[in-house]
């Protein structure tokens, strides 16, 4: 979604198969957060990426951090 073009007609055929479509802002994650607070839903964002990790175990699988 590099273009404005390909935005916006990506955003009218995807809206016709689904809704509570967000557009890549960012206004939109702070709508997104508000909806799901008021439905109950608890969500950790995290987007890190780092050259060294350690993989951990999570839940019975390995998890690098």
């Amino acid at each position: 979604m590099d273009t404005l073009n390909f935005q916006n007609l990506y955003i009218k055929l995807i809206s016709k198969i689904c809704d509570g479509l967000y557009e890549r802002e960012r206004s939109s994650l702070e709508k997104m957060l508000t909806s799901l607070k008021s439905a109950g839903i608890f969500v950790v964002l995290i987007d890190q990426r780092f050259r060294s990790r350690a993989m951990l175990n999570f839940m019975d699988h390995a998890a690098d951090t």
